[in-house]
This record gives C-alpha cells, sequence and structure tokens, in this order.
C-alpha cells in the first residue's frame, strides 16, 4: 500500500517497511503492538484515512495501525464474514482489503471467496 508518498510494506513479521516511492530504498520501519504484545504475522495492508489497515494472516480481523508509532488503535473481527461468503477451512480466511478513497467505502474478501463485502468500521 501506500500512503500518497511513500510505499508501506510487511515482511511477514511485526513490522512494516516505509520505502522510497521511486527508488525502493528502505527509509524507516515501525513494529506493531497492543498494549500486551506484538502482533505477528502481518499481511496484507491498506492506507485508510492516515492509518494502516492489516490482516493478520490466516486469521479473521484486521488490525488499526497509527502509522507513526505502529500501535494498534482497533481490532475489527470479521469472522462472520467467512460464513456468509460460504468457506470454511483454514485456508479459506480474510486476505483482501481494498479502499476507495473518492467514495470512502472500504471492501474485503478473502482466499478463495467468490465474494467481495464492502463493510463500514464502527467504533465500540
Amino acid at each position: 500500500t501506500n500512503d500518497g508518498n511513500k510505499l508501506i510494506k510487511t515482511d511477514g513479521t511485526e513490522r512494516m517497511w516505509f520505502l522510497d516511492a521511486v527508488t525502493l530504498n528502505e527509509i524507516s520501519f515501525i513494529e506493531t503492538y497492543t498494549n500486551k504484545r506484538k502482533a505477528e504475522k502481518l499481511n496484507e495492508l491498506e492506507y485508510v484515512n492516515g492509518k494502516i489497515y492489516a490482516n493478520i494472516w490466516q486469521q479473521n480481523s484486521i488490525l488499526i495501525v497509527n502509522p507513526v508509532n505502529g500501535a494498534i488503535e482497533g481490532i475489527a473481527n470479521l469472522k462472520g464474514l467467512q460464513e456468509k461468503a460460504n468457506q470454511k477451512g483454514d485456508a479459506n480466511v480474510l486476505n483482501g482489503i481494498a479502499y476507495d478513497k473518492e467514495n470512502d467505502r472500504l471492501f474485503v474478501t478473502g482466499k478463495k471467496w467468490p465474494k467481495v463485502f464492502e463493510i463500514e468500521l464502527v467504533k465500540k
């Protein structure tokens, strides 16, 4: 993903790397943490309204990450979507996040899912 200036990637750990969009040189990185532990196995990333949305490999949740300090500011549990996609099994998990900035819409899908879902995240 990108923040409009830099590319953002993950290496599958708790780290997110910021790269120069032209040279692809690594500029910096952040480590993602809750108040208790690091968030490992980061997978799909999407930049949404100043935050990085990240899913954890083999899990049906999205982390909302502060791109400055790596703090996890929220967690969205999307487990119910796996059933709505009529998918079962460990390999059929959330694995796609897309943001339509122009219309402020968020979409998710998963491995082998035949459907894409438009979702709205609401604070609790």
